[in-house]
């Protein structure tokens, strides 16, 4: 008789397992979740997880990818990447929180357009702090000489690390000289990087929240009207692997379109202000001698975001005829007040150097 209860009892356990595993799979899709193999496969490779194919990435389904335990632990707002590339809401405008409108033109009215050595312009290096926001003006202006641009990634720190290491967001900006759209088709890009899969999702609150890329958009769109950006927050948990991913991405789109990373970067922070220049050579003396692998070592004493300056690098390094050129810096006091505290701010820029041959046709 006990063993008839004891049966019983292990057929109703089944069938609730049975019942719950069917849901789950319903939820979320029956596919498992691909592995990376060691660097085998680039980053634009992508696969159906439906029938293990390789497929367009305006097909693939990252998210059916994510295993369920992965998307419960995502914090609430974030969303992997979606099979159809979109955003959540996708009719929400972001807000320029920290704009200033007498620093603004303060900024204007002292910068002049820096002149770069290289004939094609690839990226540069801009404070987020308003009273250097000259240096972003200056490096707009030089960009604005080189003609119409497509597309701008604006990339900076995730200073309270919200969210996943990288956050995007498909939203435009509304800033005070216009709307700043969003590259969407370059954003699906990143979105369905396969390396990025686990570590990159949208979130709207955290990107108007933060004050490195909000800072500039006002710039962008008020000297080049017109050209997209796709914003791009950089966590310290962001893996090497990740950043690559991020810079062959950039550099895959810019075969096709024009162009140009924005990296927002503010270097010493909160050090005694006689030291910054310590700091601010062994930072200078790793980025001319493009020792990538140094970067991650660097804290708040050097630089805010390594990772920032690690796709900066990276991305630059698919030119082997680039230039790299210190083109301005200053160490601040951090207020009238407290001016033992120094804060520094540099701009770094990496130019194309094209070379045109002649040819002599002969008759």
């Amino acid at each position: 008789m006990k063993s008839y209860y004891v049966v019983s009892a292990l057929c109703c356990l089944l069938i609730i397992v049975a019942f719950i595993s069917s849901y789950e799979t319903n939820m979320i899709g029956s596919a498992e979740p691909v592995a990376v193999h060691g660097g085998e496969l680039s980053a634009f490779s992508i696969t159906s997880l439906n029938n293990g194919q390789s497929a367009e990435h305006e097909n693939a389904s990252l998210y059916d990818a994510i295993p369920l335990d992965r998307i419960k632990a995502l914090p609430s707002g974030i969303h992997p990447a979606l099979s159809d590339g979109r955003k959540m809401d996708s009719d929400k405008l972001l807000k320029c929180l920290y704009y200033d409108n007498n620093g603004f033109y303060r900024a204007d009215a002292i910068s002049k357009p820096y002149q770069v050595q290289g004939s094609q312009l690839l990226s540069a290096t801009s404070p987020h702090f308003m009273p250097a926001m000259d240096f972003t003006a200056g490096m707009l202006k030089a960009m604005a000489q080189k003609g119409n641009w497509d597309t701008i990634f604006v990339a900076g720190p995730n200073h309270k690390a919200l969210g996943l290491p990288a956050i995007v967001s498909y939203a435009d900006w509304e800033t005070p000289f216009g709307m700043l759209r969003t590259d969407k088709q370059a954003l699906d890009m990143l979105m369905h990087c396969r390396q990025l899969r686990y570590s990159i999702g949208t979130d709207d609150r955290i990107m108007e929240q933060e004050h490195s890329l909000s800072t500039l958009m006002p710039f962008i769109q008020y000297y080049l009207p017109g050209v997209k950006v796709v914003p791009l927050l950089l966590s310290k948990a962001a893996l090497p692997e990740d950043l690559d991913a991020i810079a062959e991405v950039i550099y895959e789109i810019g075969k096709t379109k024009k162009v140009f990373l924005f990296c927002s970067v503010d270097f010493s922070h909160y050090e005694s202000i006689d030291k910054v220049p310590v700091y601010d050579k062994e930072t200078e003396d790793i980025i001319i001698k493009e020792d990538i692998g140094q970067l991650k070592r660097l804290s708040n004493a050097y630089i805010d975001s390594p990772e920032t300056v690690y796709v900066f690098m990276r991305y630059a390094s698919y030119y082997p005829d680039r230039r790299l050129e210190l083109l301005d810096g200053v160490i601040m006091p951090e207020s009238e007040i407290n001016r033992a505290v120094g804060y520094s701010y540099y701009v770094y820029a990496y130019s194309q150097l094209i070379r045109f041959k002649a040819h002599l046709a002969i008759f």
